[in-house]
């Protein structure tokens, strides 16, 4: 969540409003606070809200998020080759 946070931050256009950035600042302090399950769960919750309140702030996170789904989906793509390899080498071994 704080390298979510950090990311919406690094996004978001020079134009945006001060109030935008004092609200991510607080989302940032509220997050140390939100350890249980049922409290994190609350604050995704808000922090999605208010991630979609904007438009300036909905353009930061899919900008941010772009730029982290082609490294995790190659990551899932490896991962899935080296299963499928691990799979067949069982298969073969059970056949012998």
């Amino acid at each position: 969540m704080e390298d979510l946070l950090d990311g919406v931050e690094e996004e978001l256009r020079f134009a945006a409003p001060i109030k935008i950035k004092g609200s991510l600042n607080i989302f940032r302090t509220r997050l140390k606070e939100a350890r249980t399950i049922r409290k994190r769960r609350h604050f995704e919750q808000e922090l999605e809200a208010f991630l979609q309140s904007e438009p300036c702030l909905r353009g930061a996170a899919k900008r941010y998020l772009r730029k982290k789904i082609t490294p995790a989906l190659e990551a899932v793509v490896a991962a899935t080759k080296r299963a499928l390899q691990l799979l067949e080498k069982a298969k073969r071994s059970r056949r012998v």
